[in-house]
């Protein structure tokens, strides 16, 4: 399994709940603005409300399996990922040692490993259309890549 994956859910992991309040306005936005459309109106309000739905299903259920899955993990591990990937200062962490690194490292494999035995592999991730959860994707790729300086102009643009 791409690491990319994982990662970009466990930035997501802490702003989901605020993404499917996005959700929800953004349903509401697009409903308001069906009225220049001329297509019929049954059409309209199946493809919003499917597209949102379903977005948000996505969403819990990630949030439900991570959640799921994260409590059996130590506490170490997730100040690990608190630190790395939430944003969240966590007191008395060395994040200078090689052995912090090394233990980022084993927790990223080993809960790619947790989520492949739940049915979350790379070939999920492929097929769900969520442009939340690409985004998220996309942003752990190019912060990777922008860290090692490999990544093109034209790579970037291709994502989109």
């Amino acid at each position: 399994m791409k690491k990319e994956y994982v990662k970009g859910v466990l930035y997501l992991y802490p702003k989901i709940d605020k993404e499917i309040v996005y959700l929800d306005k953004l349903k509401l936005n697009l409903a308001l603005k069906s009225m220049d459309d001329t297509s019929p109106a049954e059409e309209q309000c199946f493809n919003i409300t499917y597209n949102c739905i379903y977005e948000k299903a996505i969403l819990q259920n990630l949030k439900i399996v991570l959640r799921e899955i994260l409590s059996h993990y130590s506490e170490d591990d997730i100040k690990h990922f608190a630190y790395k990937y939430w944003r969240q200062g966590v007191p008395g962490l060395d994040t200078t040692s090689k052995k912090y690194f090394r233990k980022q490292h084993r927790l990223i494999k080993k809960l790619c490993a947790d989520m492949v035995k739940l049915g979350y592999d790379d070939t999920w991730f492929e097929e769900q259309k969520s442009r939340i959860i690409n985004k998220y994707v996309r942003y752990a790729i190019e912060w990777q890549q922008n860290r090692r300086g490999r990544i093109s102009k034209k790579e970037k643009q291709s994502w989109n």
